[in-house]
């Protein structure tokens, strides 16, 4: 019997889009007005409201950081999202044997009839993985993720070899 376990863990960090920034200089501009407006209304709270906006900041700011970590042992591949540093929990978590379609950016399909999309790659605009897998009573989920070709490689040891688009 050959007992070759295979485990891949890695860390990626999605970038910042344009449309996060706007809502953070957003935030900051609803906290500004509402400083001033307390500072004409009510003089004194105004250090309080100060004091809960800023708290209020600091954790919006801090839990839009967003990290992916993909965990791959003997054909389960979990994605586990990471809030801000601190807070994780696992999105998904899929075998490679119900991976019907796996491929790169260039076969994308398209994002019709899928119950479940999961963006769990660097970027949108870099190039990434896709996969669909088949999640209980044939319903398809499709996952974006940017994995190295240490997991890649990994991961098509597993996955059935109709599946496999571009690249084994």
């Amino acid at each position: 019997m050959n007992y070759k376990d295979t485990l891949v863990e890695e860390l990626i960090r999605q970038k910042r889009t344009g449309r996060e920034a706007l809502y953070k200089i957003g935030a900051v501009i609803a906290a500004l007005v509402i400083v001033v407006a307390a500072m004409l209304l009510i003089p004194a709270f105004t250090p309080v409201i100060v004091g809960i906006l800023a708290l209020a900041l600091f954790f919006a700011f801090k839990y839009t950081i967003k990290e992916y970590e993909y965990s791959f042992m003997n054909g389960e591949l979990d994605f586990d999202l990471i809030m801000g540093q601190r807070k994780r929990r696992t999105v998904m978590s899929v075998n490679c044997k119900q991976i019907r379609s796996f491929g790169e950016n260039d076969t994308e399909p398209g994002s019709a009839g899928f119950i479940r999309i999961l963006d769990a790659s660097v970027s949108p605009n870099r190039p990434r993985m896709h996969f669909t897998v088949v999640m209980g009573d044939d319903k398809e989920s499709l996952i974006f993720f940017s994995p190295t070709e240490r997991l890649k490689s990994a991961m098509l040891e597993f996955i059935p070899k109709k599946a496999v688009h571009n690249g084994r």
